[in-house]
């Protein structure tokens, strides 16, 4: 099991992480989206585990985050791997799309437990030391989602 300790020294590593030069790839990246799309969508079904504001914090930078991959990695990357085709994109796509939902089931049945785990922000973490958003508010943000996923998942 991991320790508070190392957890709160990865989001602390979080805030100084750099871009990296190269691009984050995409299998790299719907990975991670198949995660943020699971922990958001788990949280959808928690209220009763935990307060609605703390859950709202969670999907509020987690969001914000998958809309960062989708919009600055993937559909460039996409149109980019399809010679700015934006059918052959589109296609490429909805195969992606496709993928998420089967790793998201997975998920879904190996962490079928009403609460939230570490083990959430650690994977989230290493997605932001891949690719991290340029603005520092979605940086605030995925930083909150993560120290709120271990608060909750340390009660």
């Amino acid at each position: 099991m991991i320790t508070k300790y190392s957890i709160l020294a990865c989001t602390a590593g979080l805030v100084l992480s750099l871009n990296v030069a190269a691009a984050p790839s995409l299998n790299e990246m719907q990975e991670c989206q198949a995660v943020l799309d699971f922990v958001v969508g788990k949280t959808s079904d928690m209220a009763s585990v935990y307060p609605e504001q703390d859950l709202q914090a969670v999907r509020e930078g987690l969001v914000a985050y998958n809309d960062f991959i989708q919009q600055d990695i993937m559909t460039p990357g996409l149109l980019a791997y399809s010679n700015n085709d934006a059918e052959k994109a589109a296609t490429l796509q909805q195969q992606i799309d496709a993928y998420k939902t089967s790793v998201t089931a997975g998920l879904s049945t190996r962490y079928s437990q009403q609460t939230l785990i570490t083990d959430y922000a650690v994977v989230i973490n290493g997605c932001a030391k891949k690719a991290l958003p340029p603005s520092s508010s979605d940086v605030a943000l995925l930083k909150r989602s993560l120290e709120t996923i271990i608060q909750l998942a340390q009660q």
